[in-house]
């Protein structure tokens, strides 16, 4: 079994994640799908972007527009199409990080799905994971078809990435920046006044690792995006640990070197930089919640 794609396919591809980079700077991703031709290999054809919210190291499918999307390739393809979630790193390099891996669980598609991962470079990543017997994600070549046409990103592709892609809106909140996505969240909304109130809970249910990851992420994406520099990066860790402790949690976000942020920040994710009140790192305190287990 082989896989391929045309040159066209795989230009949208590409001009979708240089459209991006060139609007804010942001990821994007999409769907496509794997039509098997008469040899048993599968052509990777028809890649869309779908309604989604970006940062520079994120981007999240519309779960609506996702399910829409299946019915509507399951109609044309019928029910045993295979899919391909491709996304891209913007001008990092592309590798699948702990995030994507467990995303990846969230595509499961029969006994294998198949995953791609680009940046403006065209560099790229393309994997199957196979579910059964064992779960096991393999490198495998993609080969590609027809002539190649570079120019510049086209018109329809800007306008459909300004249509479909939205920001995550900063507003202001304790640590000086924050998304507006929190606010849809009545626990998210409480968090930062009931923290102060000393206690771990809201409503009477456990602040959750997703939601610590959540403000973890607030301030990441805040120096990913050059919004505060390296001082204020390590001013917010330290209050967001002071937070924590009056909340009784025992997450706490690590600390970071000025080496470190230089070198490893854009390779890192929240869960990354969380660790336990002995300064171990999750996997090493709950493995439960290594990579990214759990977070549903």
């Amino acid at each position: 079994m082989q896989f391929y794609i045309s040159n066209e396919d795989w230009d949208k591809i590409i001009y979708y994640a240089k459209g991006r980079v060139e609007m804010n700077g942001d990821e994007v991703g999409g769907m496509a799908v794997m039509i098997q031709d008469k040899e048993g290999d599968y052509i990777i054809q028809d890649p869309v972007i779908l309604t989604q919210e970006t940062t520079g190291s994120t981007c999240t499918l519309e779960k609506e527009a996702l399910a829409d999307y299946y019915i509507e390739m399951a109609q044309k393809h019928g029910k045993d199409t295979h899919f391909l979630w491709w996304h891209s790193h913007a001008k990092m390099k592309a590798f699948w990080s702990g995030t994507d891996t467990s995303t990846m669980e969230e595509y499961q598609n029969g006994n294998w799905s198949a995953f791609l991962v680009v940046n403006v470079n065209e560099e790229f990543k393309f994997s199957v994971r196979y579910w059964d017997p064992v779960d096991a994600i393999v490198d495998v070549k993609l080969g590609r078809l027809g002539e190649e046409d570079k120019s510049e990103v086209p018109k329809d592709i800007m306008e459909e990435l300004k249509a479909k892609c939205s920001d995550k809106t900063w507003v202001a909140n304790q640590y000086g920046y924050g998304y507006s996505r929190y606010n849809q969240s009545p626990a998210l909304r409480k968090q930062m006044t009931i923290w102060n109130q000393g206690t771990n809970k809201v409503d009477g249910k456990e602040l959750t690792f997703i939601e610590v990851c959540d403000a973890v992420e607030v301030i990441v994406d805040a120096y990913d995006d050059k919004k505060i520099t390296k001082k204020q990066f390590n001013k917010k860790t330290k209050e967001l640990n002071a937070l924590l402790k009056a909340a009784k949690s025992k997450f706490r976000m690590k600390k970071m070197t000025a080496k470190e942020l230089n070198h490893n920040i854009m390779h890192m994710w929240p869960a990354d930089l969380i660790i336990d009140e002995d300064g171990n790192t999750i996997e090493e305190s709950n493995p439960s919640l290594s990579m990214y287990s759990g977070w549903e």
